[in-house]
């Protein structure tokens, strides 16, 4: 049974809130969770993410806020993200989820802002970390920051490029799935209870299919009169989404983790539900 989220001191108390500084990414990783592969280059409105804070710091405790994407250092401001968040006076921790490639860039107020660093450490990147984390090691102790290298060997089947009809499934894989516990996400000016389906509008519109959210899917972030009561229930909701039917959730199988060619990437295979894909006892 789903651990609801609880109101504390006035406040919703979760896990955290994720948050996608960008959408695209300079690797092209086959199962991206975020389909960033093929995603057009974008970069998050800094007066939206501003806006939608200042209505959540009124409701909202997360524990923290992880900035991620795509890869979140390609946004040209994300120093300014980071303060945005801490001026929210709402998270403890910011968290920085990066493949490293541009961590040598950052300037000083980005090292001095950041809690913890969580570098994923793919077969792709991991002649630049080793080479690079004693360097990476200096200046997190210097700003008291926290590293934790996470290996990513493998990944997961998560998204689905075409929809699951069989609704017994959906159910059993949504009720199954850890991610709606951990990954509350915001996005522009909505909330959304779990980040694989944050981007598969986009996604399917990228390869040349359709998919449109549900109302149900997400909560349009606004000040009135019973947001708070409404966020907590959306966020406590044990009702699956439409989303879940282009979703594994944590019942994917692993594969070896690659890159997808330019090929795979304007030719990509059509991924539907199979045996292949789904561990239907996990």
């Amino acid at each position: 049974m789903k651990k609801k989220n609880e109101i504390v001191n006035g406040f919703i108390q979760t896990y955290g809130l994720e948050f996608f500084a960008v959408d695209h990414c300079n690797l092209k990783c086959y199962g991206c969770s975020q389909c960033s592969p093929f995603l057009e280059k974008h970069f998050a409105d800094l007066s939206v993410f501003e806006k939608s804070l200042q209505v959540l710091r009124k409701y909202l405790r997360p524990n923290k806020i992880t900035i991620l994407g795509g890869e979140p250092l390609l946004h040209p401001e994300i120093d300014s993200l980071i303060s945005i968040a801490i001026s929210a006076k709402m998270f403890n921790k910011v968290h920085i989820t990066t493949n490293g490639f541009n961590l040598l860039k950052m300037s000083s107020n980005f090292w001095s802002q950041v809690d913890v660093l969580r570098i994923s450490k793919y077969p792709i990147n991991t002649d630049f970390v080793n080479n690079n984390l004693s360097n990476l090691k200096d200046k997190c102790r210097a700003n008291n920051v926290e590293l934790q290298i996470r290996e990513m060997n493998s990944f997961n089947h998560i998204i689905l490029s075409e929809k699951n009809t069989i609704k017994d499934v959906v159910e059993q894989i949504y009720h199954k799935c850890i991610y709606k516990y951990y990954c509350h996400t915001l996005s522009n000016d909505k909330i959304f209870r779990c980040s694989p389906i944050v981007n598969l509008e986009k996604y399917q519109s990228a390869i040349h299919s359709s998919f449109q959210y549900n109302p149900n899917d997400y909560l349009r972030i606004e000040d009135s009169f019973n947001f708070k009561e409404n966020l907590h229930s959306y966020l406590n909701s044990d009702n699956s989404l439409s989303g879940c039917q282009f979703c594994l959730g944590s019942s994917g199988k692993p594969f070896s983790h690659k890159q997808l060619t330019k090929d795979e990437i304007l030719n990509p295979v059509k991924n539907s539900l199979s045996i292949e894909n789904y561990d239907n006892h996990g």
